[in-house]
């Protein structure tokens, strides 16, 4: 009797120790699936590559980037184009589109000049605003005439700015007329982007 008994705890204790070293180990693979989870490292995408050229550049020698924009050049004033130039174009360009807008008036259209031939890179103050300058072309602004509308914000609407953006095209014409619609010129010119620059300019009535 006292050998079956004792026989009997022998087993309850073997079988105790075996649910323990079970348990423990089960424990230990969890533990190791939770820190290969933690240490893993995410896949990053890689960065894009920017479309711009770092030295194309537009300038104006009537007011710097970030400045105020003479009152000669706005509805206050003569109403002329201000004095543009660029530099470092980039390679495989074709030709010029150059587009100016109120970014805080819903950017309003105030000029849009393409085809402007690589020969070019400067225009003077006070460009013709016809549709058809005998070297390039504008399209209607949303002045609803063609060629440059200078800055006439709101009076009161505080600071606005003016982005003026050069960009260089893959074509030497878009193929559209002189003085088409504006937003069939910028549909084109998104076609055949290769780089752009901007010049920004503020103004307050």
């Amino acid at each position: 009797m006292k050998k079956s008994y004792l026989f009997l705890n022998m087993f309850v204790v073997g079988l105790i120790f075996c649910f323990i070293v079970t348990c423990t180990k089960t424990s230990d693979d969890d533990d190791d699936d939770n820190n290969t989870a933690a240490t893993a490292t995410p896949t990053v995408a890689p960065t894009a590559t920017p479309t711009a050229s770092t030295g194309f550049q537009i300038t104006s020698s009537a007011f710097n980037t970030g400045g105020d924009i003479p009152t000669k050049y706005t509805c206050d004033g003569e109403d002329i184009s201000p004095p543009l130039a660029w530099a470092n174009p980039p390679e495989g360009v074709q030709s010029y589109a150059l587009l100016m807008y109120d970014v805080d008036a819903g950017n309003f259209h105030h000029w849009l000049a393409y085809d402007i031939p690589t020969s070019v890179m400067h225009l003077d103050e006070n460009v013709t605003t016809q549709a058809d300058t005998g070297v390039f072309k504008q399209a209607n602004n949303d002045f609803g005439k063609f060629g440059y509308g200078g800055p006439c914000p709101p009076s009161g609407s505080g600071v606005h700015r003016y982005y003026f953006q050069l960009w260089a095209l893959d074509v030497e014409t878009l193929g559209l007329p002189a003085g088409a619609d504006y937003y069939a010129v910028e549909a084109q010119m998104g076609i055949h982007v290769i780089s752009t620059t901007e010049l920004i300019g503020k103004y307050e009535r």
